[in-house]
């Protein structure tokens, strides 16, 4: 139980602190539900977090659909549950997160989906 303790602060404190590292998203497709993860100091924390933080949601079926390192990712889903993702990395500072999200919802509409919305996005 202590271990789990430390490994849910060691979270919050990485999900909370502003500094360069990697992040992901997660999604469970059959629940819905999308987990997030961002200020990792590896690619593979990150997905680590971003699975973990979809199961704890309630997700069954927690799938890796975006990461990123140093740069901005995002995530949109329709109404048919299929998803576009974006991504988009330096030099572009300030319109990064705009570019991944809006990637992400022009991926979305051409799967066919409608009402896309924006699910998640994760920026460093």
């Amino acid at each position: 139980m202590r271990k789990l303790i430390i490994s849910v602060l060691a979270l919050f404190i990485s999900n909370n602190t502003a500094f360069a590292g990697s992040g992901a998203i997660a999604y469970s497709k059959p629940d819905h539900v999308v987990g997030v993860s961002h200020g990792c100091r590896s690619q593979k924390h990150a997905k680590r977090w971003a699975l973990l933080d979809c199961r704890r949601k309630g997700g069954s079926d927690c799938q890796i659909e975006a990461y990123e390192s140093n740069a901005c990712a995002a995530v949109a889903i329709g109404n048919g549950r299929r998803l576009g993702r974006g991504w988009w990395s330096h030099p572009l500072g300030e319109f990064e997160e705009e570019l991944s999200q809006q990637g992400a919802l022009a991926g979305c509409n051409e799967t066919g989906n409608e009402d896309c919305k924006l699910r998640a996005w994760v920026c460093h």
